[in-house]
């Protein structure tokens, strides 16, 4: 056997292991091909909200602020949240087809407390204050109520 036999004798089984280990690290690579996607359209009314895509371990993974044009968002149910200041927060579960759509959210503002702050000269601390007709305690004092008009009576 000459000596250039002997060698490719000798690494005929080694290149096939080689190559059988080249083939099967290949093999996730093709199974993790990219998931479809479709353009879409996304906006809110009132825009510039951030909108997030949630993923089904429930973390969230930023898109962009509305409008969203021409996105590519992966095919079947999603789950995107929309956020702006001021507005509640909107989760919606979409379905992502073969076509593109445009989906239009309109978002509900979020109603906060203000805050009443009372104050008077030393000599009328601890003056009884009534707010809409239900006592609420002595002056000095800091109120939280609901937006809109009230009636304060000290």
């Amino acid at each position: 056997m000459s000596a250039r036999r002997l060698c490719s004798a000798a690494t005929s089984p080694m290149l096939t292991a080689l190559m059988l280990v080249l083939v099967i690290a290949a093999a996730p690579a093709r199974a993790q091909a990219k998931a479809p996607t479709t353009k879409t359209n996304l906006d809110t009314t009132p825009s510039q909200a951030e909108v997030y895509l949630v993923t089904p371990d429930g973390t969230e993974a930023p898109l962009g602020i509305t409008p969203l044009v021409d996105i590519r968002l992966p095919r079947g149910l999603i789950t995107v949240r929309f956020r702006r200041d001021g507005y509640r927060d909107r989760v919606e579960n979409i379905e992502i087809t073969r076509s593109s759509k445009n989906f239009n959210y309109s978002l509900v503002r979020e109603v906060k407390a203000a805050t009443l702050e009372l104050s008077s000269q030393p000599q009328y601390h601890g003056a009884a204050v009534v707010i809409d007709g239900n006592p609420e305690g002595t002056l000095p004092t800091t109120l939280s109520v609901p937006p809109g008009r009230h009636q304060a009576v000290v």
